[in-house]
């Protein structure tokens, strides 16, 4: 507690973040809401964060720690860059996260979704929960807005979608968890990750 009486909260990212395998690559999506408490401190905050050319990690949890741990994660795939050719695989990225979030499991508080494309794997989604378990999947949710997608998603998700499909697919699960989820807001941030390597759009059809 301060010293005025007042208790300081974290800024969290209660959050939604999508993510799906598609026969192309990985194709995600997330809002944009940053919130303290009852506060909305950012509407237009990108959660999609790109560690090198071929991957991406989306953040949810304490603001500063998944911050921290991008910009590690960052200095990982650029020192590795420096000794190898090769483009980095997706797979060794996640690692990285799922050793470094376990090591600060007492001290940190976020979750972490890391996909990218290589030619060894192709796309590829790996979850990296608090803690430090890793675990790889076709599709994944996180965050508070997730919750009111899981049907949605369960209804209208097929293996081997098209990057245009899965795109739609994202979109519309994004929109529907903020018109729910009263911690997601702002736009939707979307990225699809294949062998051309990472695209960005931005889709605003509201800003609650």
């Amino acid at each position: 507690m301060s010293t005025t009486g007042f208790t300081k909260e974290e800024e969290t990212m209660g959050t939604t973040l999508v993510a799906v395998e598609s026969a192309e690559g990985v194709v995600l999506a997330t809002d944009s809401r940053t919130s303290s408490g009852s506060f909305i401190g950012s509407r237009i905050t990108n959660k999609i964060n790109p560690i090198c050319d071929n991957v991406v990690a989306l953040r949810s949890g304490v603001t500063s720690d998944s911050q921290a741990i991008l910009d590690i994660m960052k200095y990982y795939a650029e020192a590795h860059s420096m000794f190898d050719e090769e483009p980095i695989l997706v797979y060794n990225v996640a690692q990285y996260s799922r050793k470094f979030a376990y090591n600060y499991r007492d001290q940190m508080s976020f979750s972490l979704i890391v996909a990218g494309y290589d030619e060894k794997e192709k796309g590829q989604i790996y979850a990296c929960t608090l803690g430090g378990y890793t675990l790889r999947q076709k599709v994944y949710l996180a965050g508070s807005g997730s919750t009111y997608i899981y049907g949605y998603i369960d209804q209208n998700w097929k293996d081997g979608m098209t990057n245009k499909e899965a795109e739609e697919l994202v979109t519309n699960a994004v929109t529907l968890a903020k018109h729910r989820d009263a911690q997601s807001g702002g736009v939707t941030n979307l990225s699809i990750v294949d062998k051309n390597g990472i695209q960005m759009k931005i889709i605003r059809p509201d800003l609650p």
